[in-house]
This record gives C-alpha cells, sequence and structure tokens, in this order.
C-alpha cells in the first residue's frame, strides 16, 4: 500500500509540473522567451511582436532575426548571442564574444549599447 501511494504521489507531481511548466508566457510588452524554460534552455530564441530573434549555430552563434510574416531571415550582429531576452525596445543578451558580458540591442534601430 505503501508503494501505491509513493507512485500516486510521483505520478501527481509530475502532472502538475507538466501542466504549469509547459505553458508559454507572454511578457508585458507582447513578447515570448521570457520563461524561466527559455533562460535554462539557454536563451537561444525570443519573440516580439513579428519578429524571433534567434542564435545561429551555423554562423559560429551569431544573432539574427526572422520575419514572421514574410519568413525573412536576416544577420543583425556577429556578437554569441545567449540568454536572448526582450526588455521594453531592446534585445538583452549574453555576449559569448566579449567574455559574456550583458549587452543590449536597440530594436528599432539594431544598435548595440
Amino acid at each position: 500500500m505503501k508503494k501505491k501511494a509513493q507512485i500516486m504521489i510521483l505520478l501527481l507531481t509530475t502532472a502538475l509540473t507538466l501542466l504549469f511548466a509547459c505553458r508559454s508566457e507572454t511578457g508585458p510588452y507582447g513578447s515570448l522567451g521570457n520563461s524561466n524554460g527559455n533562460i535554462s534552455n539557454g536563451g537561444t530564441s525570443v519573440r516580439s511582436s513579428d519578429w524571433i530573434y534567434f542564435m545561429n549555430y551555423a554562423d559560429n552563434n551569431a544573432l539574427y532575426r526572422i520575419n514572421t510574416g514574410s519568413l525573412s531571415e536576416e544577420k543583425i550582429s556577429d556578437d554569441q548571442g545567449f540568454y536572448l531576452n526582450i526588455a521594453e525596445d531592446g534585445l538583452i543578451y549574453s555576449n559569448g564574444s566579449d567574455s559574456s558580458f550583458l549587452y543590449r540591442m536597440n530594436l528599432k534601430d539594431m544598435s548595440s549599447e
């Protein structure tokens, strides 16, 4: 009987974990990606309005963006971007090309700060 109770608790814990860990979170600026799951997976991509920003493994982890409507893709930086996040009008990332310092890229003119 004790083993059945342990199995039931394990199944319930697993079900609750899947229920709450697999949901999509939208940030205050309509962005997707600023979640614990995204961060724990290296933050390789993040979405903001009509754009998905991502690190391109095939190009030495350089930063790219792709338009969700037209699927047009463009390189936005040679920086090796990790842990991508959107905050206000900026893409925040850890720059692997520069000792993993935090960088902010303005999304309006794509300039780094």
